[in-house]
């Protein structure tokens, strides 16, 4: 490669969320192909994702303290740097790279990365705040050279509510589990619950869309009728709530609520299930990297990428969103005839490396 100008992703932080994991796999990737790549993060740069970067990948710390404070730190990037593109990932990137592109006065193409857009959903939450996205997507959406979603359902999506031209839009799934395999580090979990009963786990952020009440609920019903325990992965504004009604339903014991973990799939591995309970779902990562260790899954058949993850329920079971008893169910009947984990890891090496390639051309056909 003769131009050193780099390819710039620009995304909010470097905590372990879904996107930015995408991201850093996606730079990673692009660095070791060669290519000049910079994250330009906005809030937060000391996030644990940090430690993954690849050294040729060159981290810019905006370091906004409120997100209102974009436009001149983004300019002033675009203008010094000159990158080749700018890969904004999630909507607030997307506006703001979009609208301080439009005062930089360079000509720097945008494409953006939607994952997990679901505007049918905001507007049964609220009427006002869905016309508002809506039309907010349909006027800056369509000044980016190219829309790249990891669902067909995303597509749909935007297509539908924003009218945004099919044409704009390109389905790339994305590059999961690209570091779960053959892992060293495997058996290093210190805090694994002791105990011969089964486990089932979920990597989530402890938030409404997450549903993890659901998932509380299902496994309260199997264990009326057999020995399970839950290990939780994640963090957020839910979580004292949770912790509650865990006690409320008596379960509290065998609950275990883990926190954040910057390599998951170190616990998933151990366990014997899966579950993912979200209410609306992009392409999940975590699925993904389950999927990756052989671990049987349970999912909710949510809008967005499950369904097309476990290929309609080939892979593992999907059942309706919100539902504490088909989930409950479909966990039962899951352990007692689990997916096969050669065919659970030969579905997730599908959405390894290649996918790394696929994105890499087609951001450079857009790319100066």
């Amino acid at each position: 490669m003769t131009d050193r100008r780099p390819i710039c992703f620009f995304i909010p932080t470097l905590e372990p969320g879904g996107a930015e994991r995408k991201t850093v796999v996606l730079a990673n990737g692009f660095a070791r192909r060669g290519r000049a790549v910079d994250l330009l993060v906005a809030i937060d740069a000391d996030g644990l994702l940090r430690g993954e970067v690849h050294p040729a990948v060159r981290i810019v710390e905006l370091k906004l303290r409120r997100s209102r404070y974009f436009f001149v730190p983004v300019r002033r990037y675009l203008r010094a740097a000159r990158p080749r593109i700018l890969v904004c990932v999630m909507h607030h990137a997307a506006v703001f790279g979009i609208v301080a592109r439009l005062g930089s006065g360079t000509n720097t193409p945008i494409v953006i990365v939607e994952g997990g857009m679901n505007l049918t959903a905001i507007r049964a939450v609220s009427w006002l705040r869905y016309q508002a996205l809506r039309a907010q997507i349909a006027l800056i959406y369509r000044r980016a050279a190219r829309i790249f979603v990891n669902a067909a359902p995303i597509a749909a999506e935007l297509i539908g509510h924003a009218k945004l031209p099919a044409e704009r839009l390109e389905f790339i799934p994305n590059p999961s589990a690209c570091a779960v395999f053959d892992d060293a580090e495997a058996d290093m979990v210190s805090d694994w619950p002791e105990g011969d009963a089964p486990v089932a786990i979920a990597v989530n952020r402890l938030d409404d869309n997450k549903d993890v009440a659901t998932l509380l609920r299902a496994v309260a019903l199997v264990r009326v009728q057999r020995p399970l325990r839950l290990v939780i992965l994640g963090d957020g504004p839910e979580r004292g709530a949770l912790e509650a009604m865990a006690r409320e339903l008596g379960i509290a014991a065998d609950v275990h609520f883990l926190g954040r973990r910057l390599k998951p799939w170190h616990h998933v591995r151990r366990a014997q299930l899966f579950l993912l309970s979200s209410r609306t779902e992009g392409f999940s990562n975590a699925l993904v990297e389950a999927m990756a260790v052989g671990c049987p899954v349970v999912a909710t058949d949510a809008p967005g990428g499950n369904a097309f993850v476990l290929e309609q329920g080939r892979h593992g079971a999907l059942v309706p969103v919100g539902d504490a008893h088909a989930m409950a169910q479909a966990m039962a009947a899951m352990l007692d005839r689990p997916t096969p984990p050669a065919q659970l890891i030969e579905r997730a090496r599908s959405f390894a490396e290649g996918q790394i390639d696929a994105y890499l051309a087609a951001i450079e056909r857009y790319a100066r």
